[in-house]
């Protein structure tokens, strides 16, 4: 079962999670929150790369 925990701010949480099997993650650790046209910018730009 795929679990996604969100706020995931720093190292440490992120390998505490790991540890219990957390298979997804995302929070500021990751990236800040953007909006809906910087978002398709980022993910144009990573298709181009």
């Amino acid at each position: 079962m795929a679990t996604t925990a969100e706020g995931v701010d720093t190292e440490a949480q992120r390998e505490v999670l790991r540890k219990l099997g957390c298979s997804q993650m995302q929070g500021w650790l990751f990236s800040p929150a953007v909006p809906a046209a910087k978002l398709k910018q980022l993910l144009a730009a990573q298709a181009a790369a």
